[in-house]
């Protein structure tokens, strides 16, 4: 062989060793992990206490749910998951981040030892104009009622439906029939919704015991803010639905809760929720003007890089979520 053909023959297999090399590389950075399962959560409370609402997870069916999740998924704070979005993760992970909606008291009491125990980090939206002023939210108080109502619930006088609470409607045959007077509630003006639900809650719960959907206080929130495993998001200060209010309006609501939470934890507050996840794109535009880094959303399904950093979609779990149900859930590719 001739000098010109060794060295065209060098040529040759160095050329087809750095495509190898380059085609390897290529595929390494495509094929990263891109994608985070995202789980909603709202209050989890001690087995004893009977509520049947879709929103109050039993604590022995939390525990089960975070251990399955440490065992088959890299639980990471939502700063690390916009990390894995952004740059890609490692190739075999999966990847998980475990949120809840409203900042209620069984957040600190009974999730965060759970969280402790197994070492998991989880984000926590607060509404703060519940928190600061120690007062329950009004769907709260619907659910409280629906609890202690033993009939049919007649409310046609305020222009509203008939709702079944009789004795023998439980589970989640009464969380339907609460489920179907919180959508007509949430379809009425503010003030005329708040005077019917003072009306109902006045006739029914305030009889009985008090509520056990209460909102955490603020030495709870700080100390969630403090444990290093929990970040604290906000979740506006009134928890009205934005979309319903003016743009001002809407502005003010979503940086007062920024800045009351950073004062109360001292620490930055990047994240945000919608309340019932409502959420508009000049909503998605005034999120980001106030400061925030992210928002999330009730849309069902993973995140994926092509979602709107302002728009995580999220994978909500409930208390009827049998374990098979919740594998289901978590496991979907979409």
């Amino acid at each position: 062989m001739s000098m010109i053909q060794r060295v065209k023959c060098f040529m040759r297999t160095k050329v087809r060793s750095l495509l190898r090399h380059g085609l390897s590389s290529a595929l390494s950075l495509t094929s990263r992990t891109t994608s985070v399962t995202v789980l909603m959560y709202h209050e989890v409370l001690e087995d004893e206490q009977d509520v049947d609402a879709w929103t109050v997870v039993r604590a022995s069916e939390f525990s089960k749910q975070m251990e399955y999740m440490k065992s088959h998924y890299d639980v990471i704070s939502l700063d690390a998951a916009c990390g894995v979005i952004r740059d890609g993760g490692h190739l075999n992970s999966k990847y998980a981040v475990v949120t809840f909606d409203d900042g209620y008291a069984g957040n600190h009491r009974v999730v965060l030892p759970v969280m402790v125990a197994l070492d998991l980090p989880f984000t926590v939206f607060c509404a703060t104009k519940p928190i600061e002023q120690r007062e329950m939210y009004w769907w709260d108080k619907i659910i409280c009622s629906a609890m202690a109502c033993k009939r049919k619930l007649m409310l046609r006088d305020m222009l509203l439906g008939t709702y079944d609470f009789s004795t023998g409607v439980i589970g989640e045959s009464r969380w339907n029939e609460m489920q179907r007077l919180l959508t007509d509630l949430k379809n009425v003006e503010r003030e005329r919704r708040n005077h019917i639900v003072r009306a109902i809650a006045s006739q029914i719960y305030e009889a009985q015991q008090p509520c056990l959907l209460q909102p955490m206080t603020l030495d709870q929130v700080r100390e969630l803010a403090d444990t290093g495993l929990a970040t604290i998001g906000a979740h506006s200060h009134t928890h009205d639905i934005l979309t319903q209010l003016t743009p001002v309006e809407a502005r003010q609501n979503i940086l007062r809760s920024k800045e009351y939470l950073e004062a109360w934890t001292g620490r930055r507050i990047d994240y945000f929720s919608y309340p019932n996840g409502d959420y508009s794109p000049a909503l998605m535009r005034a999120v980001e003007r106030v400061g925030f880094q992210a928002a999330v959303s009730t849309d069902v399904r993973v995140w994926r890089r092509t979602d709107d950093i302002y728009a995580i979609p999220r994978i909500g779990i409930g208390r009827f979520d049998s374990m098979s149900i919740f594998k289901a859930k978590v496991s979907r590719k979409n």
